[in-house]
């Protein structure tokens, strides 16, 4: 049966249930974690009482391949969960901790948010390399404030190389604050009269240009919001994760909610790997022996939290530094040792998810 996502449609599922004489406590009822419509349902279904299994998209569609054909419809992936729960090694699924999986999402809409200010800053390079290609050479970073100020102030070459020098001047001291003066403002000025950007549609640059900016101010100050309170949210939870060099405050808050099953199974430092998907693919048969490489086949967010923490311990704490040394010294590329170090980050956080101890490094 179909059935829309709101009360009256979870009625009619409940109602269809006890048509089919469905008992919550002989029934096992399974989703697949796809979208976002599965975890309201989720949630109703626990509160009600039945048994439920979340199913990794991944694993359903393992059994796809016993078809020749790999059809897909709704039909056939309903009969596949049907299958996995049948026969595959399936639990019942429970809800989180209310506050792991709140910090989860705040620090899920962060990563988001991030991502969406790296898309607007290449944006703005691609309309300055075309109106005024030569104001990269004025600021070591173009997205600093000041350099954003005086883009929104003046947004095209030509009004900048129209503005008297001394007005520039003061206009620049005042925005930096005394951080630049009046030797900056002659060489932007210089800069921009010799530009090679277009001459011409450059109101339409103009506007996009005030409009990305104001865009990408908009996002750091809901960043900032939202990092204070992944702050707060963290510190609720007393972690020892933030002890760990490479663990920021959003690190450990990301490492957290993303592993709020693993919270409350304590399984072996094997699975926060699969977790994040860090864990090798083996390919052997016979003789034959491929590459190994990263499955990849977790949550992204995890895996990218570990991999920021490996990468500053690598250079910074001696424990993580013997390791990639020990793998560049076999030849590995960079890279690749990072991923060892990776590993052993994996290893520690579980030690101190499992434990709750500060981090101390090992001689």
């Amino acid at each position: 049966m179909k059935f829309n996502s709101v009360q009256e449609g979870y009625n009619s599922f409940l109602a269809y249930l006890a048509k089919n004489n469905c008992v919550k406590e002989e029934t096992i009822i399974g989703l697949e974690a796809t979208g976002h419509y599965w975890l309201t349902l989720f949630e109703k279904l626990k509160t009600d009482g039945y048994t439920v299994y979340v199913l990794n998209p991944l694993q359903v569609d393992s059994y796809r391949n016993e078809n020749i054909r790999g059809a897909k419809t709704d039909l056939i992936d309903c009969q596949l969960i049907a299958k996995v729960l049948r026969f595959g090694n399936g639990r019942s699924t429970e809800l989180p901790q209310e506050d792991l999986f709140a910090l989860k999402e705040l620090c899920r809409f962060r990563a988001d948010l991030v991502k969406r200010t790296t898309q607007l800053k290449l944006k703005i390079i691609a309309v300055l390399d075309q109106v005024f290609p030569e104001y990269e050479t004025i600021f070591k970073d173009i997205f600093c404030k000041t350099s954003k100020e005086i883009l929104k102030e003046y947004t095209t070459a030509d009004m900048i190389a129209e503005e008297e020098l001394d007005k520039l001047t003061e206009v620049i001291r005042t925005i930096s604050k005394s951080q630049f003066n009046e030797k900056h403002a002659q060489k932007l000025s210089v800069k921009a009269k010799q530009t090679f950007g277009l001459k011409y549609g450059l109101d339409a640059f103009s506007l996009k240009l005030r409009c990305l900016i104001e865009e990408l101010d908009h996002l750091d100050r809901e960043i900032k919001l939202l990092e204070k309170e992944i702050e707060i949210a963290v510190a609720k939870q007393h972690t020892k994760l933030t002890t760990i060099p490479g663990v920021s405050t959003v690190v450990a808050g990301t490492i957290l909610g993303e592993t709020a099953e693993y919270h409350k199974d304590n399984p072996d430092p094997r699975s926060l790997l699969a977790y994040a998907g860090l864990d090798p693919k083996i390919r052997e048969s016979g003789k034959y022996a491929g590459k190994m490489k990263m499955t990849k086949r977790g949550s992204p967010y995890l895996r990218y939290a570990i991999n920021v923490a490996a990468f500053y311990a690598a250079f910074h704490e001696p424990m993580f530094m013997k390791v990639y040394k020990k793998q560049r010294g076999r030849g590995k590329l960079k890279a690749v040792a990072l991923t060892y170090v990776a590993k052993k980050m994996a290893y520690v956080i579980a030690a101190i998810l499992r434990t709750n101890e500060p981090f101390r490094p090992k001689e």
